[in-house]
């Protein structure tokens, strides 16, 4: 089950399975809604459970990155698996995003880059 929660002023996704077209839908459905009515301006994608991703999962952090961004927030990806890694490096994601080992790293980072910006 792919799961959203708030963790220090983050939104962090596990995404679970295959991120394809039907999954990036429901994806998005289900988090446009929580940034817009939370104010959260950080993403982190927990890719831990993730076995594939195709353009549509792409296009889905691409366009969930550029709405926080627009605010100043930032986009993190964490326990990203070989294949993944390569993936997001050949589309070029780790331009916009940032890469890390676990949750807790990413979500320390951001809180702490966060708080540098007040």
């Amino acid at each position: 089950m792919n799961e959203l929660y708030i963790e220090k002023n983050s939104l962090v996704v596990l995404v679970e399975g295959e991120l394809d077209h039907h999954l990036a839908a429901l994806l998005r459905a289900r988090i446009d809604p929580v940034l817009a009515r939370e104010g959260i301006c950080d993403i982190i994608y927990d890719f831990g459970g993730t076995e594939f991703m195709d353009s549509s999962g792409i296009g889905m952090i691409m366009g969930r990155h550029r709405q926080v961004a627009y605010l100043g927030g930032r986009t993190a990806v964490c326990n990203v698996g070989r294949a993944m890694d390569r993936l997001l490096r050949m589309s070029g994601l780790y331009r916009i995003v940032e890469k890390f080992d676990s949750r807790e790293e990413a979500a320390e980072w951001l809180e702490k880059t966060r708080e540098s910006l007040l």
